[in-house]
This record gives C-alpha cells, structure tokens and sequence, in this order.
C-alpha cells in the first residue's frame, strides 16, 4: 500500500535513487519529519562524500562550497537524481546563525546540512526544531550515539554542521556524536 512521505513516522527510511558514478542505486534516507513549513525532511543515512566547506577560514553557510555543491543539478549533489525526483525537492526556509551579527539568516534550500539545533545539541541560537528523537528511533541509538554518521562502509566519520563555531569554523560532529 502506498503512502506519501507525510504519512510516515519520524525515523522510517525511504529510499530514492541515486546515480553515482555511472550506477544507479537505491540509497536509504531518514524520514526526521515535517519541517515549520509543513516540508517533508529527510537525511541520506550514509554520508556521502567528505565536501570542504569553504576555501577560507569564513564560517558563513549562505554560499560556501558545501552548499554550493549540494544545490547543484548539473556537477553537485543534486545531479545524482533523475529530473522528475529534483522536481518534488521543494525549497524550505532554513535558519543559520551569524556569530559575526548575532542574527538568525533565513535562506531557501532543497538540499541541506543539518545544524546544532536540529541535531539537539541545544535550543539556542534557534536553527530549527530537533530532529534527535527521528534519528533515535532511526538508529536505535540514545542520546549522542544517535549523531554518529557512517559512510557506506559502516565506518564513523565526522560530518558538517550549517552552524557556526566561530567566525571562521563550522560546528560538526565527530566519531563519538559529540559536536
């Protein structure tokens, strides 16, 4: 029986179809939820690729090659997906602290790196709501063991964050969940 997205539990999995390198392959993601908006949002449940974030020492996600490369059809991570499937990726409004201003930016994404707060590290500054208990029942895992990313190996590796450490570092999350 057919189901949309809307209708899962924060946690299933749902598969699309990548083509990576010439193959085509039936890749998991992680159903987190709906977003403020009402969008659907899901995460690859294997990393990718390991993608620099940006080529100076600037913290600033709005442009930085990360999200560059996630947003582009043509040579990006976008371009892994047939027509019709980048078709039903809508932009969702997601937030991004600047340390710099102290202000909370909105920009408009259909690909995205998670941040602090939606992974549940904390409430504030506010990058969106927490997606850790999708991710729990996702992984079967508590607490910080839910964070840990593994690549299509089952190796723990460390993954980027949108959120700002610093003026010039992004937060991310190491082998152990901890950011």
């Amino acid at each position: 029986m057919s189901r949309t997205i809307a209708e899962l539990t924060a946690g299933e999995k749902v598969y699309l179809d990548e083509t990576i390198d010439g193959v085509l392959s039936h890749v998991p993601y992680i159903y987190l939820g709906q977003d403020d908006s009402g969008n659907c949002i899901i995460l690859r449940e294997a990393v990718a690729i390991q993608k620099r974030m940006h080529s100076a020492n600037v913290a600033v996600y709005d442009g930085c090659e990360a999200d560059v490369w996630l947003e582009d059809e043509d040579a990006g991570y976008l371009s892994r997906f047939d027509a019709a499937t980048r078709a039903a990726l809508v932009s969702t409004q997601i937030k991004c602290n600047s340390i710099t201003t102290g202000e909370i930016v909105v920009i408009a994404r259909r690909c995205f790196l998670l941040s602090y707060t939606e992974l549940g590290y904390a409430t504030a500054p506010d990058e969106g709501a927490s997606y850790l208990a999708a991710l729990q029942t996702a992984t079967g895992k508590t607490g910080k063991n839910a964070r840990i990313a593994y690549n299509s190996s089952a190796a723990a590796v460390n993954w980027w964050l949108r959120s700002e450490y610093s003026e010039t570092q992004f937060r991310s999350v190491n082998l152990n969940g901890n950011a």
